[in-house]
This record gives C-alpha cells, structure tokens and sequence, in this order.
C-alpha cells in the first residue's frame, strides 16, 4: 500500500499539472495525471509492485476487471479511462516521454533514493485491495489536506459501548406494524437481535446465514461491538459488497 500511496498522483508532476496545482483557481488539471504511476509501478517488475500498481490505478478508475486488463496485451492498465477527457495514445506518449522527467522530480523532492519494492512473492487476496485502498485513500486525502492547510482530523475511539446502547435503542424502537406478518416480522428481528448481540465472543472466525429482512446487518454490528467490547479493541471493519 505504501508503495501504491507515494506514486499514484506521480503524473501531478508534469509542467502543466504543477502549473494549476501552484494557482489558486482549483482549475482541473490539464494532463492526465494516473498513468505515470501506474506505468512506472508496474513496470518494477515484482508481484509487489504489480499490486501497487493495481492500487494506483483501482483508486482513480474503481475495481478493476483483472482478465480483461490482461486480454488487453501490452496496454493493460492504460489508456482506458471510460468518457474520459484524455486521448489515450496521446496519455501513453506524454508518460513515455516524460516519465523520467516526473521521477527524478519525485525523488529529488523527497531527498532519498528511490523506493525498492520487496522481490517476495505476492498473491493478493481481494481482501488485501480492499483495505490497501482504503490506507491509500486515507493518506491522500490526509496529504492533501496537509498540503491545503486544512485540520486533520483523528478518527475517533470506536466507543463500543455507547454504539451498543444506541443499537439497542434502535432495535426497541422498531415499529411493529399493524398486520400479523408486520409483528412477526418485527419479533424475529429482535429475537436475532438478541442472539446475535449475547453470542460468544471467543470464537476467532463466526458466520451468520440469515435472509434478508431479517435485520442481520444491525444484529451483526451488535455482535462485533460486543466482541470489541470483550476483546478491547480499537477498531471494527466492515468490509461491504461492491457492485458495478
């Protein structure tokens, strides 16, 4: 992810970039500024930075399709930014002429040599781009901030038990309706409450099979501040379905 989060915005670098980004018109950037990175980390060579670049470009274009990247050949990555303002061969070129002209920026900036990515074998999981995206969003959004003058606000204690009082609050609120389908519904919802919210905490790996409707995402969440809670952890994630 660390690799992915320092050359991401690489193109910035270019001339034209710079030249916006120095004003304070908040103009949009006038040259494509995604594919130096990614070009550049997956040109390193390693699964490491193959997995960086992956995240370069999943953070500007969304989740990526990996075999159709692959059937793409010799432009896989690049060049495919849907109704984009961006020619691609014209984004293709102007990174091939100027990519060692952005590097030797990057690097003289930061004043230390150049980032080695580790030559260990990496298969990631989906899971591993899930939360490597979401380190790489937060130190941009973070570096931008920084670079704005704006605060930078610390993410907050998880506060499990105040988040399971007002769970249990909500769940006691539900209304049950006026039909006998509308109140069964409503009981099983917090009869799985309930369940969920006691369950044994000890337990490293837990699933729950229940259909929708029957208010599993609330019961769920109570059953994971209650392990936080027991556990006295710092942070849940909750890791969602993504689709297109």
């Amino acid at each position: 992810a660390s690799l992915g989060t320092e050359f991401h915005d690489l193109g910035k670098l270019d001339n034209d970039n710079q030249a916006v980004l120095a004003s304070p018109t908040g103009k949009a950037l006038p040259r494509e500024h995604v594919d130096a990175g990614t070009k550049h980390l997956f040109g390193l060579g390693t699964d490491t930075s193959r997995f960086a670049g992956m995240l370069a470009y999943a953070h500007h274009r969304g989740l990526p399709d990996v075999p159709e990247q692959k059937a793409r050949g010799a432009t896989a990555w690049r060049g495919d930014e849907k109704g984009g303002r961006f020619e691609p061969t014209e984004v293709i070129a102007r990174t091939r002429t100027h990519l060692g002209d952005y590097l030797h920026r990057h690097h003289e900036a930061l004043a230390r040599p150049p980032t080695k990515p580790s030559a260990i074998p990496f298969k990631p999981a989906a899971l591993d781009l899930r939360f490597a995206l979401g380190c790489l969003v937060d130190a941009d959004h973070g570096d931008t901030a920084r670079h704005y003058g704006a605060p930078l606000i610390d993410a907050p204690l998880l506060q499990a038990e105040a988040r399971l009082d007002a769970l249990d609050a909500y769940v006691a609120d539900l209304k049950s309706g006026e039909s006998a389908r509308e109140k069964s519904r409503t009981d099983n919802r917090r009869t799985h409450y309930a369940a969920c919210r006691a369950a044994d905490t000890s337990a490293a790996l837990v699933e729950c099979d229940s259909p929708v409707g029957s208010g599993k995402t609330t019961a769920v969440m109570a059953h994971l501040l209650h392990a936080a809670q027991a556990k006295n952890l710092r942070r849940v994630f909750v890791v969602q379905p993504f689709t297109n």
